[in-house]
């Protein structure tokens, strides 16, 4: 997937994510230059459908005209406190909905809409010290483009800018491509495989993993995925019944080698990022 940014790290669902703002991933420590917000977390949810609300595809996303086009992003976040920019990627739908990575343990779900003049949108947070905290935020527009966009974010953050990697995005996607077995390099486990119409099976340490994958636009390397994650176990720091639930995600497909796929996703409770080859 040239020009898109590769994570340092793989990443498990259902065990290490955080936030947009802040990074951090498991036994309480944190290797972020951030300050974290001590206010208590909103309650969980029930589900990933309460982090996305796009639904159907939106033309202000789509084509030359759009502002931004949909596909995968390169992101960069500067911090009012004056700590280095942190570079991430986003998975931007064209239902408006986007999952978006930083750093290396960090995950945000949220929907962006166009009220005529500005690009705004609803971001949720995750982050994982000793506990799980899940803070809803909002995103406004400053400066957009249909290769990029500027953001002005509730919360520590200064400023969030996103650039679109046309290379990555512009690729055509089916289920024929993409379906197949993944696995990480973690070991055995975690593993999904996608058939030839978008279902999803897969195991995780417990988990039972079933659920679909859609493919709103073919022309844009962007999918949506929802899928269903039972039975699970306890690890870390997370529990089993936080594991369980609905979840609800972005993602792309990298035609590289043998093919792989990427994507966020959140279940009201907890967000994970997986990335898997065939």
């Amino acid at each position: 997937m040239s020009g898109t940014l590769e994570l340092k790290k793989v990443f498990i669902p259902g065990v290490c994510a955080a936030a947009l703002l802040l990074s951090a991933c498991g036994g309480g420590s944190s290797s972020s230059t951030t300050v974290r917000d001590e206010t208590p977390p909103p309650e969980d949810t029930s589900s990933g459908r309460d982090d996305f609300s796009g639904q159907g595809v939106k033309d202000y996303f789509v084509g030359p005209d759009a502002t931004p086009e949909a596909g995968v992003f390169l992101g960069e976040v500067t911090y009012t406190n004056e700590t280095p920019a942190v570079e991430g990627m986003m998975f931007l739908s064209p239902t408006g909905n986007f999952s978006f990575i930083l750093g290396a343990d960090s995950i945000t779900s949220g929907t962006l809409t166009f009220d005529g003049t500005n690009v705004v949108g609803t971001a949720v947070e995750y982050e994982l010290f000793d506990k799980w905290f899940r803070s809803p935020g909002a995103l406004t527009s400053t400066a957009v483009s249909n290769e990029s966009a500027t953001f002005d974010p509730s919360g520590i953050v200064d400023e969030f800018t996103i650039t679109r990697d046309s290379v990555a995005s512009d690729q055509t996607l089916t289920f024929d491509q993409i379906q197949g077995l993944y696995k990480t390099t973690a070991g055995a486990e975690p593993q999904i495989t996608v058939d030839v119409d978008g279902g999803i099976n897969g195991v995780d340490r417990g988990c039972i993993l079933k659920g679909q994958i859609t493919i709103p636009v073919p022309a844009i390397n962007v999918y949506e995925l929802n899928y269903e994650a039972s039975g699970c176990n306890a690890v870390g720091e997370v529990t089993g019944s936080q594991r369980d639930g609905e979840y609800l995600g972005v993602g792309t497909f990298n035609p590289a080698d043998a093919g792989g796929i990427e994507f966020g996703a959140s279940n009201g409770k907890i967000a994970s990022f997986f990335t898997g080859t065939r």
